[in-house]
């Protein structure tokens, strides 16, 4: 179990001290992470603690003493406010939601989408439905910004890791054709064995047109058994 402590930090946009949870080194406890990345174990449930929200000024960071010129602007507008304030989903999706706003204003587009994300898995544990939608089609969003401003890799590790999510977020949210065609390009070209265990897999889900979460470990089951 993580040890769970508290740090002073002083808000980057009012100055004013706050104190936050952290948590220590996580031990993953070996039960596999989501289809769309969402971490397993500790970890799982550690991404209610990553998002800082300082109480003075509502500025949503990962990092509540650290930001770009902009953000105290932006902390002020109405549309952060209501954001900040959204009564349709949870106070810790709608600081992850702040956190992706203020994210999109630097152009930070690869942290905006995943602070999308989080918000997302959030409102799937408060069975937001529809937040966690919406929340997922901003992730689609801001990662497809990521990607066309060039440069390779990124908001993951590779290029086939990156195809993955979009598959994943796609079949989560209905999307089963956009998500399908992306499969059917990459079971092409994969030389990987892993992705291509979760790509038969994923091929599943959407004939299935299941929108569920699902694990790497159920993709894993089901190649075993075939």
């Amino acid at each position: 179990m993580a040890t769970i402590f508290m740090i002073e930090t002083k808000c980057y946009v009012c100055g004013k001290n706050n104190r936050f949870p952290q948590s220590g080194p996580i031990m993953d406890a070996g039960t596999s992470r989501d289809l769309d990345g969402r971490p397993s174990g500790m970890g799982r449930s550690n991404i209610y603690m990553r998002v800082q929200r300082c109480i003075h000024c509502g500025y949503c960071s990962l990092d509540a003493s650290a930001g770009h010129e902009s953000y105290p602007e932006i902390v002020k507008s109405d549309a952060y406010k209501a954001m900040l304030n959204n009564k349709d989903q949870t106070e810790t999706a709608n600081a992850y939601l702040c956190c992706a706003l203020l994210l999109r204003y630097s152009q930070s587009w690869s942290e905006a989408g995943w602070s999308a994300l989080h918000a997302a898995w959030i409102c799937d544990d408060n069975k937001f439905a529809e937040s966690a939608q919406r929340c997922r089609k901003l992730a689609l969003d801001f990662f497809t910004k990521a990607r066309e401003g060039g440069g390779g890799t990124s908001f993951a590790d590779s290029h086939s890791e990156e195809e993955l999510l979009f598959i994943d977020i796609l079949r989560r949210l209905g999307e089963f054709e956009k998500a399908d065609k992306i499969c059917a390009e990459l079971l092409e070209k994969v030389d990987d064995d892993v992705a291509e265990i979760i790509l038969n897999y994923e091929k599943h889900l959407i004939e299935n047109k299941d929108i569920r979460c699902h694990t790497f470990e159920q993709a894993q089951e089901m190649d075993e058994n075939q």
